[in-house]
């Protein structure tokens, strides 16, 4: 089973997820992509990305105030990755903006699982309009992303958790984490280290997170596939 982890979606992300792809694609039965703490960055990456991961239909598009002035964007057909390699997708409550587009579309065009937390629930577009001779400016949200499902992305204030927003995982891949499992998965991935490595020195052990929990149960599933295949 290959492990991808992507923290952001910057300029040299969708060169270095293809080399990973390149890698991976031979030999591995599963691939888990961790999309944990990733607060987004660049939507062209996560665009192309999920491009080469599905052939066919919508990855994200947007809707504005206007009605049709939206856009849209879909599969160009070119997969990197063979269809019939098992994928879990990993996100959790910081998991935002182009991470939840490329969770989104990957659960959505059923090329992919998800698992660990709900996201975070980021999705809306901005516009920056220069003032006063490029002094100042005023920032707008201008429209909203939506997944492939015509689901919204984007969390708004009033919003609860019955309503739809961000990406919910799979109900077989869903932890709940409870506070002291959580500060102490966030301080094991602010190390930067690979969470499956990192020794337990932060906080007192507690046998119940001695390992990425969310991790461990994502393998589980994929080897559950791949020996039922």
């Amino acid at each position: 089973i290959a492990y991808i982890r992507i923290t952001l979606f910057g300029e040299k992300t969708v060169d270095e997820f293809k080399r990973a792809i390149d890698e991976v694609k031979d030999d591995a039965k599963g691939i888990i992509i961790d999309l944990r703490y990733n607060p987004g960055g660049i939507l062209e990456a996560a665009v192309v990305m999920c491009d080469m991961l599905i052939d066919q239909g919508t990855i994200v598009s947007t809707k504005g105030r206007v009605p049709g002035a939206g856009n849209a964007w879909s599969a160009t057909g070119n997969l990197e990755l063979p269809k019939d390699i098992p994928m879990i997708v990993l996100v959790n409550d910081q998991s935002a903006s182009a991470s939840e587009i490329m969770a989104g579309c990957l659960q959505d065009a059923g090329r992919a699982l998800v698992g660990g937390q709900r996201s975070y629930g980021k999705g809306t577009v901005q516009q920056v309009f220069p003032l006063d001779g490029n002094s100042t400016a005023l920032k707008f949200t201008t429209a909203r992303f939506y997944r492939p499902s015509g689901a919204n992305i984007h969390r708004t204030e009033e919003m609860k958790d019955v309503d739809v927003w961000g990406v919910t995982p799979a109900p077989e891949l869903t932890l709940p984490l409870d506070e002291p499992q959580q500060i102490r998965l966030n301080l094991r991935w602010r190390s930067r280290n690979d969470p499956r490595d990192v020794a337990d020195t932060l906080l007192p052990p507690q046998p119940a997170f001695a390992a990425d929990e969310p991790l461990e149960i994502a393998v589980k599933k994929l080897l559950a596939k791949i020996n039922d295949e």
